[in-house]
C-alpha cells in the first residue's frame, strides 16, 4: 500500500513538471525566416516584423535592405544583408511592439574572415547588456545569451571588420518577467494639527513585485529630507500597500516638522516626497467682566483663558 502511494506521489510530481516545462516552453518565440512564405534571394526591405519582433539593419546610420538566403543554416532560408556582406560595423536592430523581452539564443553562420560579433542589449536607451564572440564558424552555431540580456526593449548586432556572407537565423525571444524594485510611495500632507500633535501618513502605490513588509512615517525638525538612515524618528504603520495615516503625538508647540512617507520590501527602502507642518502655538484669551470704575465702586475681574488652537 505504502508503495502504491510513493508511486502516485512520483506521478504527480512528473506530472507538475512537465506542465511548468510546458508553459516555459509556450512562452517562448522562435522567429525563422524559411517559413514566411519568402524565396531564395528576395529582397525584405530595410524593416520586416515577425510575431511583433521588428528587424532592421544599418550601415554608417543609414538604413539598408535585407534578404532572405538559402545558405548555411539551421532552417534554410536565413536573413542577410542585400549585398550579402553583413559585416564592419553594420548592425541588425531588434525591437518588439508594446515594451520589453528576454534575448535567448539566435543562429550565425557563414562567417568566413569575420574577426568579431557583439551583441547589445538595451532599456530605454541605456546600455544594459554586451556580449561578443571572437570565433566565429562557417558552420551554424547557437550563440546564447546570458540572463543579463532578459528585459530589454532593443538588441543590436554589430559585424566587425571583414566579412562574407553572414547568416542570422533562429531568434528565440521569450516574454519579459520585469525586476522587482522598491516599492513606490507618496507623502500626504499633515492634517489635524495641534500644539502637539498632527495626523501623518502616505500612499504605497505599488509594491515594486515584492511584499511590502514595513511602511509608515518619519519626521525630523532640522533634516529637510528625512530619512530612516539619517537618524530621524521613524513612526511605524503596518504593512502593505493602500493609503495609511495615524495621529503623531508628543511634538513641540510652535515647531516645524519635516516629514517623509516611506515603504520597505525585500528589495529596498523607498520615500516619498518630503514636506512640512508647523505644530500650533497657545492662544491666551483675556476676558474683563463687572466695571473697573473705582470711583464708581465697581469691581472688574479679568478671566485668562488658555487654549491649544487647532488646524486642519
Amino acid at each position: 500500500m505504502k508503495q502504491k502511494y510513493i508511486a502516485l506521489f512520483l506521478k504527480k510530481i512528473s506530472l507538475l513538471t512537465l506542465l511548468l516545462f510546458s508553459l516555459q516552453f509556450y512562452s517562448q518565440t522562435t522567429i525563422t525566416f524559411d517559413d514566411q512564405g519568402w524565396a531564395d534571394e528576395q529582397n525584405i526591405g530595410t524593416s520586416v516584423t515577425l510575431s511583433g519582433y521588428t528587424f532592421s539593419a544599418k550601415e554608417n546610420g543609414v538604413t539598408f535592405d535585407m534578404k532572405v538566403d538559402n545558405g548555411n543554416s539551421f532552417s534554410g532560408l536565413s536573413l542577410v544583408a542585400s549585398n550579402e556582406n553583413f559585416v564592419n560595423g553594420d548592425i541588425l536592430t531588434i525591437t518588439k511592439s508594446g515594451g520589453s523581452f528576454d534575448f535567448q539564443t539566435f543562429h550565425y553562420s557563414g562567417a568566413l574572415f569575420l574577426a568579431s560579433l557583439t551583441v547589445t542589449g538595451y532599456k530605454s536607451s541605456t546600455l544594459v547588456a554586451t556580449q561578443s564572440t571572437n570565433s566565429p564558424s562557417t558552420d551554424p552555431t547557437s550563440f546564447i545569451l546570458s540572463a543579463d540580456f532578459n528585459d530589454v526593449d532593443e538588441i543590436r548586432i554589430t559585424a566587425g571588420d571583414f566579412g562574407l556572407t553572414l547568416n542570422l537565423d533562429q531568434f528565440v525571444f521569450d516574454t519579459a518577467v520585469p525586476s522587482a524594485s522598491a516599492p513606490t510611495v507618496t507623502t500626504t500632507a499633515a492634517s489635524s494639527i495641534t500644539t502637539t500633535s498632527a495626523a501623518l501618513g502616505g500612499n504605497v502605490t505599488a509594491d515594486g513585485g515584492e511584499t511590502v513588509t514595513e511602511r509608515g512615517i518619519v519626521y525630523s525638525t532640522s533634516d529637510t529630507t528625512p530619512t530612516i538612515a539619517e537618524g530621524a524618528t521613524k513612526d511605524t504603520n503596518s504593512s502593505g500597500t493602500g493609503v495609511f495615516s495615524e495621529t503623531v503625538s508628543s511634538l513641540t508647540s510652535g515647531e516645524t516638522y519635516y516629514i517623509n512617507a516611506y515603504a520597505i520590501n525585500s528589495e529596498g527602502t523607498s520615500y516619498g516626497t518630503a514636506t512640512s507642518f508647523t505644530t500650533s502655538t497657545p492662544t491666551v484669551t483675556l476676558s474683563l467682566s463687572g466695571s473697573p470704575l473705582a470711583e464708581n465702586g465697581g469691581v472688574a475681574t479679568v478671566t485668562a483663558t488658555l487654549s491649544a488652537a487647532s488646524s486642519q
